[in-house]
């Protein structure tokens, strides 16, 4: 017997007339928001659709509940609508965890794709899967904001906007702050974007955790747990003064988990730890980039927020955040930062869903297709977020 039956309105999105270039897929129940959005962006001449989730399962795998079905739905969409999409904005929680076999009663409003990574070792989270198709490279600018309520997302349409609408030419977009774990091989890795990309920038500023360390007495005799504290005591306060004084984008480099910064924890996400709530940036939200493990790791299946969900929707956090959904080797994350960083000074993208796929495209091209980057790097924020160009001004 079924649970409940409903009425169904069929949907245009099989509709070939359809010209739309800028598509928002949610739940209905968080319309509202979405439309807000998509408001917003008409203002700036795009023609963006909000889609139900439910009425892509409805269209494209019999109303089944299925990744597969975005898949079909954007392929159908490049190829059969009279405009071809050319940004794709998926706003709502994921998890591996489709049939609630784990028992956490798990949230799962617009699903992820998985799938085996290269050492077949490992299960990849890849929502690049949307948006590649025969060449591997995306077809479409993505971005995922793994949303819960309308709260949260109606508070990331309002930064959206702010800093959008606030002076491109404010200086405090040019200030870039490298953080690095302590490990000589992170501060190699972020001395060498600090020179190679940025040696005409005389706004930068580095915070290598190995200083600090350095500077507490006896840490050496220290076992873990003491130094976790001892770092949050000293490390994580000035870290957060720093962000707080207006960083346009802050990079980091070294080891990290679903909610933390290093294995000393400087940068902890979790609500009990209240470290976010050092966060002031008064309106200067920051772009993340965090060459990392784990951090953007949104579909686990107890539906943890975090680190990019966390800051993207405080307050006071990021407006965009990118970095790896899995597990990160460190060549891959040197490979992705340099081509990242290259794109962004030679090519100049409008947004960072641009930048993100510009870098995919060399990558693909310089390295081959294989690598978990292209699959696993991912912004999470709109697509469609404007790039100042007091960021990467011309030397």
């Amino acid at each position: 017997m079924p649970y409940s039956i409903q009425r169904e309105f069929p949907s245009t999105l099989r509709n070939r007339g359809n010209c739309f270039d800028y598509l928002l897929i949610t739940p209905r129940k968080l319309f509202s928001s979405a439309l807000r959005l998509t408001k917003y962006r008409k203002i700036q001449n795009f023609k963006p659709i909000v889609v139900d989730i439910q009425d892509i399962f409805d269209e494209f795998s019999f109303g089944f509940f299925s990744p597969q079905a975005i898949r079909e739905f954007v392929k159908f969409a490049i190829h059969s609508w009279k405009k071809q999409p050319q940004y794709l904005l998926l706003a709502g929680e994921a998890s591996w965890d489709y049939f609630n076999y784990s028992r956490f009663n798990t949230l799962n409003a617009v699903p992820t794709h998985h799938l085996l990574a290269n050492n077949r070792k490992k299960i990849v989270t890849d929502d690049t899967y949307f948006v590649t198709f025969k060449d591997r490279i995306p077809s479409l600018h993505l971005g995922r904001i793994p949303v819960r309520n309308s709260e949260q997302f109606d508070l990331f349409v309002d930064k959206i906007i702010q800093y959008e609408t606030s002076p491109g030419s404010a200086p405090w977009l040019h200030n870039i702050l490298l953080v690095a774990d302590d490990s000589t091989n992170f501060e190699d890795a972020a001395d060498s974007i600090a020179s190679c990309r940025f040696s005409h920038n005389k706004s930068i500023s580095r915070f290598y955790f190995s200083t600090f360390l350095e500077s507490i007495n006896g840490i050496q005799q220290m076992g873990k747990g003491e130094i976790i504290d001892a770092t949050k005591r000293y490390l994580s306060p000035a870290l957060m003064e720093k962000i707080n004084s207006g960083m346009g984008m802050i990079i980091y480099f070294g080891h990290g988990g679903i909610r933390v910064w290093g294995n000393e924890e400087v940068l902890d996400s979790r609500v009990s730890k209240r470290m976010l709530d050092l966060l002031n940036v008064a309106g200067k939200y920051p772009v993340i980039l965090a060459f990392t493990c784990l951090n953007g790791y949104f579909d686990n299946e107890r539906n943890i927020p975090s680190i990019a969900q966390r800051m993207i929707f405080h307050p006071q956090g990021a407006v965009a955040y990118i970095t790896g959904v899995g597990h990160m080797s460190p060549h891959e994350n040197q490979f992705f930062s340099e081509e990242l960083f290259g794109v962004l000074l030679e090519k100049k993208p409008r947004d960072w869903g641009t930048a993100i796929t510009l870098t995919k495209e060399k990558i693909g091209q310089k390295y081959g297709l294989k690598l978990n980057c292209i699959r696993s790097f991912e912004l999470f924020g709109d697509p469609a977020t404007i790039i100042p160009k007091a960021m990467f001004p011309d030397p």
